[in-house]
């Protein structure tokens, strides 16, 4: 993978990245930050409650 990065989430049934969305200004760093959705992730054994990742976004160097 060339200038990029690759999430990978807990699981492959959690289904993480199936939705994705602008997550606003999160860390008022000037950037806008990425919300992640797994909808199917296991969070403290709850069955298919979902779980979100954030991803804070900047300038890469």
């Amino acid at each position: 993978m060339v200038n990029g990065f690759m999430i990978n989430g807990i699981a492959a049934s959690n289904e993480a990245g199936i939705f994705v969305s602008k997550a606003g200004d999160i860390n008022k760093d000037g950037f806008t930050d990425i919300i992640i959705g797994a909808h199917r992730a296991d969070p403290n054994g709850k069955s298919a409650a979902g779980q979100a990742y954030i991803v804070l976004c900047g300038t890469f160097s």
